[in-house]
């Protein structure tokens, strides 16, 4: 060895076949945290982070198949892994993915009843079992 120090550098060049985006809010544009990303009928997905960021890297042999975008509440986004990539975004940027609002669906009362015997168990080494009465009536 020389006795010269080595210097490394990290690679900050994105791979070719990686994405990356944002899911925001079409609306207020507020970011979006959670939402599911995946490849359609691939085992190729990621979970957005807290802020509705996500990197996935997705095999180039997979661009004609569908990008799926979704979010419990929001209409999903769908496209394909080309067009995904397609879209002009500075580099190392993430690149903008709006999802639209479902309309919100109302849902029905629900009635609970009790059906048998409730059953009142001390945790530990006893054996005490105590049978409670059961209680007509609605919740």
């Amino acid at each position: 060895m020389s006795g010269l120090p080595v210097k490394a550098q990290a690679q900050s060049k994105p791979a070719a076949d990686q994405v990356a985006g944002q899911v925001l809010d079409q609306a207020t544009q507020a970011p979006l945290p959670y939402a599911s990303v995946g490849v359609m009928g691939r085992s190729v997905g990621i979970v957005a982070d807290g802020q509705g960021r996500f990197r996935l890297a997705i095999p180039s042999q997979y661009d004609t198949d569908s990008l799926r975008i979704a979010l419990v509440g929001y209409q999903p986004l769908m496209m394909t892994v080309r067009d995904f990539r397609r879209l002009t975004c500075p580099a190392g940027t993430f690149c903008p993915v709006k999802l639209t609002a479902s309309a919100k669906t109302a849902l029905g009362e629900v009635m609970v009843h009790p059906q048998g015997q409730a059953v009142r168990r001390v945790l530990g080494n006893s054996d005490d079992v105590t049978i409670v009465q059961q209680t007509q009536g609605t919740l």
